[in-house]
């Protein structure tokens, strides 16, 4: 197996279950615009690529005054609620954890902004083992692009051969490839196991942190 120098997560359905705090956000928004509350599973489905993404699906709309006003709306509901019911996965501080006491680096690469990022990790103690937190609001175009991955990994001082991506997407799995990094995808997060099947291979996809865990653990294990 091979040794890693820095792992870089992605943060919502990747560390953290954050799908209840974001869907009651939305929905306290839609009913400020008169709406009717949708599934959450059908809130689900736009997680993951930004927050204008995000609004642009649940309403149903691109114009671009809607959202916008949207936004001031949703910002306010997530902002009050972004802490709520999120929590780590079950498994994921034992990694980082471990991987704090063996010397990998740790970071956080998120489409999430900044100013929720933040203090989610900080709450979660997130913070404690990733010395980059980069949220989607810091002058890098989201994922998959590689500028926030680049911009990691000279902060890391890692080069992308000797790191790892984890995350929960397709969007994940490309923002690896696009810099020529390894990646483990687990299916636990915001993204339909068939649509991940299609497109990260199956030697890829991971179901838990505790198969992630051994498997960077094994070079270790096996020195």
């Amino acid at each position: 197996m091979k040794l890693y120098n820095a792992i870089i997560y992605d943060l919502d359905g990747t560390l953290i279950d954050s799908k209840k705090d974001i869907a009651t956000a939305v929905n306290r928004t839609l009913v400020d615009f008169d709406r009717s509350p949708i599934h959450a599973e059908d809130i689900y489905q736009f997680v993951g690529k930004g927050v204008i993404d995000l609004i642009e699906g649940t309403f149903g709309s691109k114009d671009p005054d809607l959202v916008r006003e949207v936004l001031l709306k949703f910002d306010e509901h997530y902002t009050t609620h972004c802490m709520d019911e999120s929590h780590l996965y079950e498994g994921a501080m034992d990694l980082m954890v471990w991987a704090k006491e063996q010397g990998i680096k740790q970071a956080v690469w998120t489409n999430k902004p900044q100013k929720w990022a933040d203090p989610i990790c900080d709450h979660l103690k997130i913070s404690d083992y990733c010395s980059v937190i980069l949220g989607a609001d810091n002058g890098f175009d989201l994922k998959p692009d590689v500028a926030g991955t680049n911009y990691i990994l000279n902060q890391l001082d890692v080069p992308a051969k000797q790191a790892l991506m984890v995350g929960d997407s397709v969007v994940d799995y490309q923002t690896a490839v696009n810099v020529n990094m390894d990646a483990y995808i687990f299916t636990h997060g915001y993204t339909d196991r068939e649509d991940l099947v299609g497109v990260v291979p199956h030697k890829s996809l991971l179901d838990t942190f505790l198969q992630l865990f051994r498997k960077v653990e094994a070079p270790y294990v096996n020195h």
